[in-house]
């Protein structure tokens, strides 16, 4: 994972509600191939450590992660040893709020 990588997603526009949902997951999917990157991981290990199989962490790892849910991407992570947190914060005034990972090392 890089040092306090923070990427800010904006607000989805109305007729695109997905929008940040997607690329929530994006940012989770570069994570998790960090973390397999810095534990040495093969695909077949973390396959086996996050109890799914090869080929689906294989489309996740090249970007195709639509069927695999920010819930999922976060317990992937977790079994892989990174801490999760999730912080919500109103956003000011009656804006709608933002979505955002801040990544750290």
């Amino acid at each position: 994972m890089t040092d306090s990588q923070d990427t800010s997603f904006g607000k989805p526009p109305p007729h695109s509600p997905n929008k940040s949902g997607r690329a929530l997951r994006s940012t989770l999917a570069v994570a998790l191939a960090d973390t397999l990157s810095s534990r040495k991981l093969s695909q077949i290990d973390a396959a086996r450590i996050c109890a799914t199989d090869q080929p689906t962490l294989s489309k996740v790892l090249k970007g195709h992660n639509v069927g695999v849910t920010v819930d999922k991407l976060f317990c992937w992570l977790a079994a892989l040893g990174c801490d999760i947190e999730v912080h919500v914060n109103r956003a000011p005034g009656s804006k709608a709020g933002d979505v955002r990972a801040v990544i750290h090392d």
